[in-house]
């Protein structure tokens, strides 16, 4: 059986010879056979791996990322955003600490909203803020980047949104409403000096509810002496807590 006999990665299956990232199988002879790898190529990677079991980097961003090499690095890099298998390229990442910190005034860090279901109007699904970067007690030039991260039971990956602010000091306001679903929703803002790699996180939780008033209901033919009858349905797929329902009738 012929063995394929060129430089291989930590990725590529040694029997069958598919990239287990891209999915593309990289043995393939000229006949389109698929051709395990030689004892040769799987000696020098793994000769490799002991000289240098992990590729360490510091980007432009002070973010300090790991890979297992440095070709699955350069694999991260040219990888656009929408690729599935971007994020498993990192091992581990971290901010490198900064004597820069980010002052975020108008979002508290645990805080619980909720909001109905195609309340677009809503305050509850707004992040509104200010900004600045400091270094003691002056503020200093940068800007920011913040990553918006939503999680819910419903989603099989978070959801995020990316914005880049410029104007410190000056009045944020982001409205989450298009990443929220029904339930909880555990929403992470993380804030990123650009220049000064200063960082901070938010967390916040919304609960969004379904809240429906049956079609039926007349308000003239619902009274019977001092009681009137509403039928509505509420749901939610998280009863982690209680629900308070407020009702107004006016006129």
């Amino acid at each position: 059986m012929e063995l394929y006999n060129e430089k291989i990665n930590e990725f590529v299956d040694w029997v069958d010879g598919t990239n287990y990232l891209t999915k593309a199988i990289e043995t393939l002879d000229q006949s389109g056979q698929a051709r395990p790898v030689s004892g040769e190529q799987i000696r020098k990677l793994l000769q490799e791996k002991l000289r240098r079991p992990i590729f360490a980097i510091k980007g432009n961003d002070n973010m300090i990322r790991f890979f297992s090499s440095e070709e699955s690095y350069h694999m991260w890099q040219e990888a656009d955003d929408e690729v599935d298998y971007k994020d498993d390229l990192v091992l581990y990442e971290f901010a490198e600490p900064s004597q820069y910190k980010i002052k975020v005034n108008g979002l508290l860090t645990g805080e619980t909203r909720h909001i109905i279901s195609g309340d677009k109007g809503s305050q509850a699904s707004k992040a509104v803020f200010t900004w600045g970067v400091t270094f003691g007690e002056d503020y200093v030039d940068d800007s920011i980047a913040v990553t918006y991260k939503v999680e819910n039971a419903l989603y099989a990956t978070p959801k995020t949104r990316n914005m880049i602010y410029t104007d410190r000091l000056s009045s944020v306001t982001y409205d989450l409403i298009d990443l929220l679903d029904l339930g909880s929703n555990q929403v992470t803002i993380t804030f990123r000096g650009q220049n000064t790699g200063a960082s901070t996180t938010i967390l916040i939780n919304i609960v969004m509810v379904s809240l429906n008033i049956a079609s039926r209901f007349q308000f003239y033919s619902a009274s019977i002496a001092d009681t009137i009858s509403v039928p509505y349905q509420l749901y939610r797929n998280d009863y982690s807590e209680n629900v308070l329902v407020h009702v107004y009738i006016d006129g």
